[in-house]
C-alpha cells in the first residue's frame, strides 16, 4: 500500500487536503498510476514529502521549495 506524508522545514506535519482528487486504484508491479495528492500548507518551505511503497519497505523523501 502506497503511503504519503509531508512536513514543513520546522518539522510540522502537514494534513492531507481534500481539495484535490487523490490517487486511488490498484497498481501492479511495473504499472503506473497518476493522480494528485495535496497537503494544507503550514510553516515555512522547503517541504519534505515522504512516500512509502509498502509497510515493509523503507520510506523515501523528496524536498520541494
Amino acid at each position: 500500500m502506497l503511503s504519503f506524508s509531508a512536513k514543513s522545514s520546522d518539522g510540522t506535519k502537514l494534513d492531507l487536503s481534500l481539495e484535490c482528487g487523490g490517487v486511488d486504484g490498484t497498481v501492479l508491479s511495473g504499472d503506473k498510476l497518476k493522480g494528485d495528492i495535496c497537503f494544507n500548507k503550514v510553516g515555512e518551505a522547503p517541504y519534505r514529502i515522504y512516500y512509502q511503497a509498502s509497510f515493509l519497505s523503507a520510506g523515501v523523501y523528496r524536498d520541494w521549495e
